[in-house]
């Protein structure tokens, strides 16, 4: 990992692509003991103030650095340019107390859906940092269609929270879509480009509601239904929600756009309903006692997902495979 990130450092600051971390089967190792240190330094909001490696190992970043002079000497650039480069690195990371995660920087991971509930679980620490993504085989068809209007008897509580501007969830997600404007990348090319008009669009203009209503309104509803299941599953995944809507919202008026239905079943499938993951251990225990509890509830989202985005939807997909190890 302190590899790949020094080389992504090195990598945007010569105005290359970053190099990133591909995690291949992720849940085969215990990963909240071996990236446990580095949760904070992942968020984006910690990326420039919270190193990954501290001042006392830079010297051996220096070396890494060196070891990689040979990857970049490529036609324009000669192999002084990427040594004084690198040497401009260090001393930035030093200043800084040490290497942090460039704002390009991306982990990867994969999970076979059949085994995530036989090997070592993930951890909700860990799985609020990644945006989760069904991919389905390449012989499946993905498909969204919706057959009722969105549930309105979730918790409203929740949907308040993510269509009201100046609740706390809209600000945290404004923040963290702007946080390289507060704080710097050590080099300018990692800077992100700004969403454009989003620092200068008022803030009663930043949700398209409409656009977003299906999406809030279920993910409302599963909130809802996970407090029957004394499952808290917390503000960050609505802090993500929002951020979705944000940018579809902003993509929707420059003519890129996703329908209501598939920007819903986006919004589920891939920030909400794998939080959903950690039952199934309380889904084998009840299966082995007889009991159905829990069973039932999931077949009650099951329900609703269907009536709402289709069988074929990735968020009917997510919910299915976690009966699936029963």
């Amino acid at each position: 990992m302190t590899r790949s990130v020094a080389f992504a450092w090195l990598s945007v600051a010569l105005g290359f692509r970053p190099g990133w971390l591909v995690l291949d089967e992720v849940n085969r190792v215990n990963i909240e003991v071996v990236l446990g240190e580095a949760f904070t330094a992942m968020d984006i909001e910690h990326r420039m103030v919270t190193p990954i490696l501290e001042r006392a190992l830079l010297g051996e970043i220096k070396k890494l650095l060196e070891g990689s002079v040979g990857l970049f000497v490529k036609g324009r650039l000669s192999e002084e340019e990427v040594r004084e480069e690198a040497e401009r690195l260090v001393k930035k990371f030093r200043e800084r107390g040490g290497m942090p995660l460039p704002y390009a920087y991306r982990f990867l991971a994969t999970m076979n859906m059949y085994d995530r509930a036989q090997l070592y679980r993930l951890g909700y620490a860990f799985l609020r940092r990644f945006a989760q993504v069904y991919v389905p085989s390449p012989y499946e068809e993905y498909k969204v269609e919706a057959k009722e209007k969105p549930p309105e008897d979730g918790n409203e509580t929740i949907y308040q929270l993510l269509t009201d501007e100046k609740k706390d969830i809209v600000k945290q997600a404004l923040r963290e879509l702007t946080i390289h404007n507060h704080v710097p990348s050590l080099v300018e090319s990692d800077n992100p480009i700004p969403l454009p008009g989003l620092l200068s669009r008022p803030p009663a203009n930043v949700l398209n509601i409409q656009l977003c209503e299906r999406g809030f309104r279920l993910v409302a509803k599963v909130y809802d239904e996970s407090e029957q299941m004394n499952l808290e599953l917390g503000l960050s995944p609505l802090v993500d929600c929002a951020k979705l809507c944000i940018v579809s919202s902003m993509l929707y008026s420059r003519g890129i756009t996703l329908s209501e239905v598939e920007l819903a079943d986006f919004m589920l499938s891939s920030l909400v309903l794998l939080q959903l993951g950690v039952l199934a251990p309380r889904l084998r225990a009840e299966k082995l006692l007889g009991e159905e509890s829990i069973s039932k509830k999931i077949d009650k989202l099951l329900n609703l997902v269907e009536n709402n985005l289709g069988k074929s939807s990735l968020s009917y997909r997510v919910l299915r495979w976690l009966k699936q190890p029963l």
